[in-house]
């Protein structure tokens, strides 16, 4: 039987909750919180085309509202908050990869020896796997639902029907 070898750190797990729970400012949470709100409500008006024909702020009040406003109001909101949430996020999502990568790095315990190691790599997996759902969902998912919102919103924008 050939030799196996894993590599593994023990404190690894705790080391990922330490970075997913300060890897972004408070900041830039809200601005992901808006860039997923305004993503979601741009979606909804496309997919149920419920566009208002009349809209008040205060003491304006505009009449015969057509769709084509709604959506490129839509739009520009969507590529505002988009920019933002990318221009902010970036260097902090770039920091914490960058830390994650070196300290995994760091502190690795290498295993050898002839026997399965299927605990090891399950650990392994198991962290991998929460870490690459971390960059998912908090930095790749609002860009990716933005991008949806503003193609939606650029087709509707040019096929109001």
């Amino acid at each position: 039987m050939a030799m196996k070898s894993a590599e593994w750190d023990p404190k690894q797990t705790q080391k990922l909750d330490d970075l997913i729970q300060t890897s972004f400012s408070d900041f830039v949470r809200r601005e992901r919180r808006n860039l997923i709100l305004a993503a979601s409500i741009s979606l909804f008006v496309c997919a149920s085309k419920a566009v208002p024909t009349e809209a008040s702020l205060l003491i304006f009040k505009i009449e015969k509202l057509s769709p084509r406003h709604t959506y490129a109001f839509l739009l520009v909101i969507c590529i505002y908050t988009a920019l933002g949430f990318w221009l902010y996020a970036l260097p902090e999502f770039r920091k914490a990869v960058t830390e994650w990568n070196s300290d995994s790095k760091k502190h690795k315990l290498s295993i050898d020896g002839n026997q399965a190691l299927w605990q090891i790599h399950r650990d392994n997996l198991a962290t991998a796997f929460r870490y690459r759902t971390w960059v998912s969902f908090e930095y790749m998912f609002p860009i990716f639902l933005s991008a949806a919102a503003i193609l939606f919103l650029i087709f509707r924008l040019f096929h109001p029907a």
